[in-house]
């Protein structure tokens, strides 16, 4: 996938072991962090960038309850 996209974000840098070498936290819980903490800051840039309101963002997100 990551030649078919126009951007690719390395989640962990280049040393493949990276959250091994983290104690305390159960197998994924590292990366999984990690992903949210990049993805929440490209939608708050992404917000910002567009001007968009949170009562705007309700007004059109999809609601499956």
């Amino acid at each position: 996938m990551a030649e078919l996209a126009d951007l690719v974000v390395p989640v962990g840098g280049n040393d493949p072991q990276a959250f091994d070498k983290t104690h305390g936290m159960p197998m994924g819980t590292i990366f999984e962090l990690s992903t949210l903490l990049f993805l929440e800051s490209a939608i708050a840039k992404l917000v910002d960038d567009k001007n968009l309101t949170e009562e705007g963002m309700r007004a059109i997100h999809a609601n499956l309850e």
